[in-house]
Formats: C-alpha cells, sequence, structure tokens
C-alpha cells in the first residue's frame, strides 16, 4: 500500500477500512481524484498509531489506491 503527504487533500484518506477504529457510517462525501475522477468517501473514525497518537477524521474512501495524510491536519493532531 502506497502512503503519501499531500498538502492539496482536505482530509486523510485510506482504501483499508481495517485501519480505522470505531467506524462511522457517513453521507457520502464527493472525492476529487487525481486523474479527474470523482469518487465518494463512505466511512470514517480514528487510526490509532500507538498508545497515545491518532490520526482524527481519517475518511474511508474504497476507490484509492493509497493513503492520503494532510500535512496540516498531522500538525493539527501533534503528530509532527
Amino acid at each position: 500500500m502506497t502512503q503519501g503527504f499531500d498538502s492539496r487533500v482536505s482530509c486523510h484518506m485510506t482504501n483499508v477500512l481495517s485501519l480505522l477504529n470505531e467506524v462511522q457510517e457517513i453521507k457520502a462525501i464527493p472525492v476529487a481524484l487525481p486523474n479527474g475522477a470523482e469518487t465518494l468517501a463512505i466511512k470514517k473514525r480514528v487510526v490509532y498509531l500507538d498508545s497515545k497518537s491518532s490520526l482524527n477524521n481519517f475518511l474511508f474512501v474504497p476507490d484509492l489506491n493509497c493513503n492520503l495524510m494532510l500535512i496540516a491536519q498531522l500538525i493539527d493532531d501533534n503528530i509532527c
């Protein structure tokens, strides 16, 4: 699984549902892909990195082919 840090994305996103803890169904959110196509985020929740660190509001987007992490959100979550 490819992972990337991107300053252009609006939220953390993954296509690996097993990474998410305490998953919540959400109203589908449109997500623009780099190739110009559009897909939907359909779930969200927290990803725990360890016992002290977590990434909040991580979106589940089944059609992604990588994990995307928003740099500004990492700073807000005190990860970096």
